[in-house]
């Protein structure tokens, strides 16, 4: 089943951030889209649950320094 769902990442805060976030996400398995924006600091993720989990993304971002508020 696809899921979507919005994370608040305080520490975004360029697009640089953005591309780090988005070429980091991309390509794990299961990740359909990743929409980040550096503005209202969040990422906007779709992926398919049954191949990642939203815990699988958020340690994934918290790997590279950005931390999703819960």
């Amino acid at each position: 089943m696809t899921k979507q769902t919005t994370l608040k990442v305080p520490a975004i805060h360029c697009s640089s951030c953005a591309d780090t976030i988005r070429r980091t996400l991309e390509p794990m398995e299961g990740v359909e889209s990743v929409e980040v924006d550096p503005e209202s600091r969040t990422v906007d993720l779709k992926f398919e649950e049954s191949e990642v989990t939203e815990r699988q993304v958020r340690g994934k971002l918290e790997e590279i320094g950005f931390f999703p508020d819960e």
